[in-house]
């Protein structure tokens, strides 16, 4: 029995230094605006549903699709503002891009961008620094603004509510 036990235990020992010998690669792609990124200075990344990753910079919103980008900036698209603060994608597959002057929604079946300037309870619309953007278990959108609070949206209502 004990040298059964013995050598079950020289089995364990030699599997596990043979697979922490096993030489794995990693391959790291570092990308920049050499490679089409808008501008370095990244302040939001999001890999969407549909797999593409999103970088938000200072200089606009980046779409990557593993090979080339498609650069949203409010020059050639709809988007307000170029100051990229927050991306949030929700269930319906619409991305949500704070800036550092409000709220924009993406519709990637229309490619294009919708201000959101919904009024809250308090009279007042998203047109600060948006710093955060998450979704609660009752599928309201919190919304944290500099300066003006915090925000929740419930988009079954179309209502927004202002926390102070």
């Amino acid at each position: 029995m004990k040298k059964i036990i013995i050598t079950f235990v020289a089995l364990i020992i030699g599997l596990i230094c043979r697979a922490q010998t096993i030489d794995e690669h990693y391959y790291f792609k570092s990308l920049s605006s050499q490679n089409g990124l808008s501008q370095n200075t990244v302040s939001a990344i999001l890999q969407d549903s549909k797999g593409f990753m999103w970088f938000g910079t200072k200089d606009g919103l980046s779409r990557y699709d593993g090979l080339s980008f498609r650069i949203y900036n409010n020059e050639n698209s709809n988007l307000g503002r170029n100051f990229i603060t927050v991306l949030y994608e929700d269930s319906k597959g619409n991305i949500w891009v704070g800036t550092d002057g409000g709220l924009y929604i993406y519709n990637p079946i229309l490619d294009s961008f919708t201000e959101f300037n919904l009024v809250s309870d308090k009279g007042t619309v998203i047109r600060d620094f948006v710093t955060m953007i998450r979704c609660d278990e009752h599928s309201n959108l919190w919304i944290s603004v500099e300066n003006q609070g915090l925000f929740c949206y419930n988009s079954d209502e179309n209502k927004l509510q202002n926390y102070l």
